[in-house]
């Protein structure tokens, strides 16, 4: 573009007057003075002083305070002068000229730099599953999602979600500040850490962040954060107690009441509580709890049914089935105890001392009349419940 020296003069000029913009008194004198006399200024009278004054060229934009004095006598002819000073603001816009300290402020607003943008691309854990108080490797596949501008320098710091106070994720080896000299536009690099997670902590997702500082050819030392999720699980935990069978030894054919308590000693709910009893000597028997929740505790209460004689005191295994949140299933294993003896055989008499005979095949040995027969019925039954009786009596002496 071609330009006279005129033009070429001004445009030096108002350049140099950018570079100095007037922020102290932003009007030219026009005047040898601003005073402005009055002979008499009658009670409730309004005086408007008139002044003309041109802005700078140069003023920046702004508010600017003009001062100004009033001097007057309270009583004609008086010799003694009272002296006011007052001021107020006036409000200069500007828009061709730059304010010299907004433009300096300018020069760190980072959306006016280019620079790399460095993502979290994929993450992954090995194990998949973590569970509190355990190791893991935590993969970071970290990318420079800039397509043209290249990044040095990085540096990556690794911090943690607190619960109660304490850090969830510590590393477990080294520091958590990992160093990656340059990153190409759409290069990707991977990080591997050994990370540990708090025993302590309930189960659910908890927070990395990924703490990014690097330089960029136009910005240097530029922060971005990157945060992710990490599922803790925490492992079922039960304890048992209270175990109560009665009777502790029972015929076929009969039952016995099993009772014990189911305690929650984890920190996750236990949904679906279900305790399963089975072996050769009872009846297949389930018993329903619930759900139970952490620091609490289920009781099982359920009759068995002997249907085979054990070899003496046995155990009668117990296995405890539950749900997590999301309805997978696991199982714990107890046991209780039982004797289950043969089935105990009609009671006899014993006539003279030793030899029996079953009272339900006695039969009758005259034909009396049918009153006759239950009157006889009922004293060989008296007569039956003493015998017993005293047999009893033999068998504790």
């Amino acid at each position: 573009m071609n330009m006279s020296l005129a033009e070429k003069e001004a445009v030096q000029l108002t350049a140099a007057a950018k570079a100095e913009a007037v922020k102290d008194f932003p009007f030219s004198i026009n005047e040898a003075n601003y005073d402005r006399d009055y002979a008499k200024v009658e009670k409730g009278e309004v005086i408007s002083p008139a002044y003309s004054m041109a802005i700078k060229q140069n003023a920046a934009t702004g508010f600017y305070p003009l001062s100004y004095t009033v001097s007057y006598k309270l009583a004609p002819g008086s010799t003694v002068s009272v002296t006011d000073t007052y001021s107020f603001f006036v409000n200069v816009k500007n828009p061709n000229m730059v304010d010299v300290e907004k433009e300096k402020l300018r020069d760190f607003n980072a959306n006016d730099r280019s620079k790399a943008r460095i993502i979290v691309d994929s993450y992954r854990t090995e194990p998949e599953k973590v569970y509190a108080g355990d190791e893991f490797t935590l993969i970071l596949n970290m990318k420079n999602a800039s397509s043209s501008i290249a990044a040095s320098n990085i540096l990556f710091t690794l911090t943690s979600e607190k619960a109660q106070e304490q850090t969830v994720f510590a590393i477990s080896e080294g520091s958590n500040s990992y160093v990656v000299n340059s990153l190409a536009a759409g290069a990707s690099t991977e990080l591997r850490l050994n990370v540990k997670a708090n025993a302590g902590v309930d189960p659910k997702s908890y927070i990395l962040t990924i703490n990014e500082k690097y330089d960029s050819p136009d910005f240097k030392n530029a922060e971005e954060k990157v945060d992710i999720d990490i599922p803790v699980n925490q492992v079922a935990r039960m304890g048992f107690s209270n175990f109560d069978v009665n009777p502790s030894s029972v015929p076929v054919g009969n039952e016995a009441n099993a009772m014990f308590s189911i305690n929650n000693t984890g920190r996750v709910m236990l949904y679906n509580v279900t305790a399963n009893f089975e072996n050769d000597y009872i009846k297949k028997t389930t018993a329903y709890v619930g759900n139970i929740k952490p620091g609490e505790t289920g009781s099982v209460d359920v009759m068995l049914s002997a249907v085979k004689a054990t070899d003496g005191e046995t155990t009668i295994p117990v296995e405890i089935s539950y749900e997590d949140v999301n309805g997978n299933k696991a199982t714990e294993k107890t046991e209780i105890t039982l004797t289950v003896t043969e089935a105990a055989e009609a009671e006899s008499m014993d006539d003279a001392g030793g030899a029996s005979r079953d009272l339900t095949e006695t039969k009758p040995t005259s034909s009396l009349p049918i009153k006759g027969i239950g009157i006889g019925g009922a004293v060989v039954a008296v007569v039956g419940g003493a015998a017993y009786f005293i047999r009893k009596k033999r068998k504790k002496s």
